[in-house]
């Protein structure tokens, strides 16, 4: 690991036909604080073809780093609220919103026609999704990530000779790791790897000689004394995902747990959904839940309570299997940011 330095021996990696900014389409995961520039960038620049998918909603607490939003945006759909703001800018590009978390059940389907998948995410699970994903479809990821004053940036494409994600970071920490609105992050520094976010995405799209993405390699930058360095990141045998056949790479569950401690925190921006029985409801419920049995979910959500959409929805059960299963029927009817209750 060295610091930055101009190297001539890298290879000249792109898109296969080396397509024209006009002709690309990009798919950026994410609509929050590397969102914003990704997507700024890429629209002033002209891509023909931008996907969004995000199926949060935008709070107060976003806009310190999440600068395509103003405090009018307050409780829009984020992907909503982008598409708005960014025709305003260039109103030729096709800019196509998806609404929705993304998840095992809908990843292929939205994947599958875009060149380049940008991942503008703040979770392992998202962005191991992302990963396995691409592997399996083909498609390059521009990776990107911030805690604090440090960011990455890299390419992934394990298509054309590169690594995947799981090649650098094989499997999730055991430890949870906070997403940046826990972890706290310097909004400029989110603004500036999403920028080389943007530019290894247009570097990926146009090729040519003297073109070197970052494939194979990790840009590491530290805000605190702004220094950049690299280091090389190879293509791993054992990789988990991009060793094996592409038909045998099965998507993990992309559902997010959530901790009692930290609904009890801030209560209020929580809807708790009990799917038990009424029996097991009846012999005792967590204070301020609401009983919603999964088997009614199941056969209609019409007496579904009302949820605000500044709320997220936590649904519980005694072992957390039916939680999922809820879930699951909840996201295919629309509803956009459900958690299952961690079980201890």
């Amino acid at each position: 690991m060295s610091r930055y330095s101009k190297q001539s021996n890298l290879p000249e990696i792109g898109l296969v036909g080396q397509k024209t900014i006009e002709a690309s389409s990009v798919l950026c995961v994410g609509a929050g604080g590397l969102g914003s520039p990704i997507l700024s960038y890429l629209l002033a620049a002209g891509v023909g073809r931008i996907g969004i998918v995000d199926g949060d909603v935008v709070e107060l607490s976003n806009l310190q780093r999440q600068v395509l939003f103003q405090e009018s945006d307050i409780g829009s759909l984020k992907v909503e609220a982008v598409k708005k703001n960014l025709e305003r800018l260039n109103s030729k590009t096709v800019i196509e919103g998806f609404p929705v978390m993304l998840a095992a059940e809908n990843v292929e389907q939205i994947f599958s026609s875009y060149d380049v998948i940008v991942d503008g995410t703040d979770n392992f699970t998202a962005k191991y999704l992302i990963n396995d994903a691409a592997v399996k479809l083909k498609k390059p990821v521009i990776f990107g990530s911030v805690t604090g004053f440090e960011g990455q940036v890299s390419v992934f494409d394990s298509a054309r000779g590169g690594p995947c994600y799981r090649c650098l970071y094989p499997l999730a920490p055991e430890s949870t790791v906070p997403n940046c609105a826990e972890a706290g992050v310097i909004g400029s520094v989110v603004g500036m790897i999403g920028s080389m976010q943007a530019t290894e995405c247009l570097k990926y799209i146009i090729s040519g000689a003297g073109i070197h993405p970052l494939l194979g390699r990790l840009l590491t930058l530290d805000a605190r004394d702004m220094s950049i360095f690299t280091a090389n990141i190879g293509k791993k045998s054992d990789c988990p995902v991009c060793s094996i056949p592409r038909d045998r790479i099965v998507f993990e569950s992309s559902i997010v747990e959530i901790e009692h401690d930290e609904i009890l925190r801030n209560p209020s921006d929580y809807l708790l959904i009990d799917v038990r029985e009424q029996d097991e409801w009846d012999a005792g419920f967590i204070s301020g839940a609401v009983h919603f049995p999964l088997s009614m979910m199941k056969s209609s959500l019409k007496s579904f309570p009302k949820v605000d959409l500044k709320k997220k929805i936590v649904t519980y059960c005694k072992s957390g299997v039916r939680s999922k299963e809820a879930i699951r029927i909840l996201e295919k009817n629309g509803f956009l940011k459900v958690l299952s209750l961690i079980h201890k």
